[in-house]
């Protein structure tokens, strides 16, 4: 990162690439799970958990900014500007794929209702059907953190620096003490793969390094084959821990670190993949590409598994997700005030936003 005494996050063009790489590797995950009718959500998970650290980097950044410049947070603004970047998209799928969900007997309606209310993963951790919307676990993930984070990030900066820091470092190492606690003493994997509270070490790797960056100190700029390197170590360590301990326990232990090394090189000098046309194209789109394509996906899975068919779905939702953006989500966020704080906002336009990690499997 650039070394100043008073570190910004500005425009990074190379953060959409990241989030293109994120939903590339989610995509593959439930198209791979169409076609061959094997569940391996490895992946997927790793796709998931870069969202999420990516959405405590940025949302952290951009909170600590507004504070050094202001002294508070404005809370309206906040919120509303989340409200306005995660409801309208998310109103158009309930409306649309809850009708088919309804109408083809997939759910009834009361399985709408967590997914309207971010309570989906919680829904989806005691063992019920989300029907043809069971990737909103993330989105109500991240929209729980949207809720606590802030006000606990005033908190600390109100007493110290350090004591953000070491909130983050606490709560990282209580979330993967949790999840293994939970593993030897017999806890179902949906409840520990759901979980707001295991997976909340993903978003606080995220929130720990902007709580770093944010500290004014220079940091030596990595160069590019770091995050081109890290991104391989993304897939290995997907294709490697694919069982059930590995893709429960083991992988959200490690990919929010490497998705760490991925923010550090996209905020440095980015590799050129990272910023390359497609990759940020699939970024900036990867909110709405995560809310259509698994639904079209299942859809396609209950009548075929062919290649074909599948991929088919995959750039019907990719049409769905660029009319999303420019009649749905664009108009929406560009009708909001502008901030003062930060000109990081195009870019905040992605999935944390977010999902998915929002972001969001």
């Amino acid at each position: 990162m650039t070394p100043q005494t008073s570190w910004r996050l500005g425009r990074r063009p190379a953060l959409d690439g990241l989030r293109g790489l994120a939903i590339v590797l989610v995509i593959a995950c439930h198209l791979i799970d169409t076609v061959t009718g094997v569940d391996h959500p490895a992946l997927g998970t790793t796709g998931v958990t870069v969202f999420f650290t990516l959405s405590g980097f940025l949302i952290t950044s951009l909170l600590m900014e507004e504070h050094a410049i202001t002294g508070r947070l404005r809370w309206g603004y906040f919120y509303g500007r989340r409200a306005r970047r995660l409801l309208p998209a998310l109103a158009v799928v309930l409306v649309v794929i809850g009708s088919v969900q309804v109408a083809g007997g997939f759910t009834g309606p009361v399985a709408l209702l967590p997914v309207a209310f971010y309570v989906a993963n919680w829904f989806a951790a005691g063992g019920h059907n989300l029907g043809l919307l069971p990737h909103t676990w993330s989105l109500a993930i991240e929209e729980q953190f949207y809720l606590a984070w802030p006000l606990l990030l005033l908190f600390c900066l109100r007493r110290s620096r350090r004591a953000l820091e070491f909130v983050c470092l606490a709560g990282i190492v209580i979330a993967v003490m949790l999840r293994l606690s939970l593993w030897e003493h017999g806890a179902g994997a949906q409840r520990i793969y759901f979980g707001t509270d295991t997976r909340a070490d993903a978003l606080l790797v995220g929130c720990l390094l902007a709580a770093w960056a944010h500290r004014g100190r220079s940091s030596p700029d990595v160069p590019p084959w770091v995050g081109t390197a890290a991104a391989a170590g993304l897939v290995a360590v997907s294709l490697a821990l694919s069982g059930s301990y590995g893709t429960h326990i083991l992988l959200p232990t490690v990919v929010p670190w490497l998705s760490a090394v991925l923010i550090v090189s996209a905020c440095a000098i980015a590799p050129a993949w990272m910023e390359s046309a497609v990759a940020r194209y699939l970024g900036r789109r990867s909110y709405a590409l995560y809310l259509w394509h698994f639904a079209m996906l299942l859809m396609v899975g209950n009548l075929t598994s062919s290649v074909p068919a599948a991929v088919l779905a995959v750039i019907v939702s990719l049409g769905i997700a660029e009319l999303s953006w420019r009649y749905v989500e664009s108009p929406v966020l560009g009708g909001g005030a502008s901030s003062r704080i930060s000109d990081h906002v195009a870019s905040e336009r992605g999935f944390a936003q977010a999902s998915p990690l929002g972001s969001a499997e």
